[in-house]
C-alpha cells in the first residue's frame, strides 16, 4: 500500500541519520556510541536487506578498531550472508567486507588467512571498478604490507605497492617495479603518498636484506617522490586540521628519507649524496 511504502521510506531515512551519526563518532574514536548509532539503523523496522547488510559491515568495522577481532569476524560472517540473499548486491560491498577480514587476521600477525580475505576482495573491487580505482590501491597497499612482515617476501611486497601505484595513475606505465610514476602525474591523493612511503621501505628492507647499494637508491628516489606527494597536499587542502593530520603522516616519512640519504652518503662518499642529505 501507500501508506506501508511512505513508512518504509521513513524507516530507510531514520536509518540513514543513524548511520551518519556514528560517522562523527569514529573520527572522536567513540565507538560505543558509534556501535549504539549503527545498532538503531539495524533495528528500525521495514528497512531493505541491503541497508541492513551495509550497517553491519560498518559494524564490523568499528570492532576492527576496538580490536574486538572475533566480533569484528561475527559481524562480517553476519553482514555476507545478508548480502548473499541480495542477487544483485554490487561487488564493491562484499569486497569491504572482505578487506575488514584480511584486515583482523593481518592485525593478528595470521598471514595466510589474511592474504586469502584480501585477494578475494581484491577480485570483487576489480569486478566493481576495473583496473584503475583507488579502492584497488588500498587493497594492493594492505596486500603489500602483510607481504612486508615476511623478511623472505619482500619483492612480492613491492610488486603490490607498484600495483597500488599503476590503479591511481593511469599514465604511469613502468618497464618494472625500480621505476616510479613522474612528478608530473601526482594529483591530491594519499594513496599516492602511502604507496611511494611503503614501496619505499620495502626497498629498504630489500637493501637490508642484501646489502646491495641500488635498492638503496631507489628506495631514497622514492622517499623523495613521497615527501614531494605530501607537499602537494597540504598545498590542495585547505583546512588546518587536515594539514595537521597530514604533517604527522609526512614527518615520519621525511625523518626516514633523511636518514636514508645519510646511509647512502656513508657508503658512497659521493657529495652529490651529501646533498641530499
Amino acid at each position: 500500500s501507500i501508506r506501508a511504502q511512505c513508512i518504509g521510506r521513513r524507516q530507510a531515512a531514520a536509518a540513514n541519520v543513524h548511520s551518519d551519526l556514528a560517522i562523527p563518532y569514529r573520527y572522536l574514536e567513540d565507538y560505543p556510541n558509534e556501535l549504539y548509532h549503527y545498532q538503531q539503523a539495524i533495528s528500525l523496522p521495514g528497512i531493505d536487506t541491503l541497508q541492513k547488510a551495509i550497517f553491519t559491515t560498518n559494524q564490523a568495522d568499528t570492532y576492527l578498531h576496538q580490536k574486538q577481532y572475533e566480533q569484528a569476524l561475527q559481524t562480517c560472517r553476519q553482514a555476507l550472508a545478508l548480502f548473499t540473499t541480495q542477487a544483485d548486491t554490487p561487488p564493491d560491498y562484499t569486497a569491504s567486507v572482505y578487506n575488514i577480514m584480511g584486515e583482523v587476521y593481518a592485525d593478528q600477525n595470521q598471514f595466510a588467512p589474511a592474504l586469502q580475505n584480501y585477494q578475494q576482495a581484491l577480485t570483487l573491487a576489480e569486478q566493481a571498478y576495473g583496473s584503475r580505482h583507488r579502492e584497488l590501491a588500498r587493497i594492493q597497499v594492505s596486500i603489500g604490507n602483510l607481504y612486508l612482515t615476511q623478511t623472505d617476501q619482500t619483492n612480492e611486497a613491492i610488486e603490490h605497492f607498484q600495483a597500488a601505484l599503476l590503479a591511481l595513475i593511469p599514465e604511469f606505465e613502468p618497464a618494472d617495479v625500480v621505476q616510479n610514476p613522474p612528478i608530473q602525474t601526482f594529483y591530491p591523493e594519499p594513496f599516492i603518498f602511502t604507496a611511494l612511503t611503503q614501496k619505499a621501505r620495502a626497498f629498504l628492507q630489500l637493501h637490508q636484506n642484501s646489502r646491495q647499494l641500488e635498492p638503496l637508491k631507489t628506495a631514497l628516489a622514492t622517499y623523495q617522490l613521497a615527501v614531494q606527494q605530501a607537499a602537494l597536499m597540504r598545498l590542495a587542502y585547505s583546512a588546518q586540521e587536515a594539514k595537521l593530520y597530514l604533517g604527522n603522516y609526512a614527518y615520519e616519512t621525511l625523518t626516514e628519507a633523511v636518514q636514508t640519504s645519510a646511509d647512502l652518503y656513508q657508503l658512497t662518499q659521493a657529495s652529490e649524496d651529501l646533498d641530499k642529505t
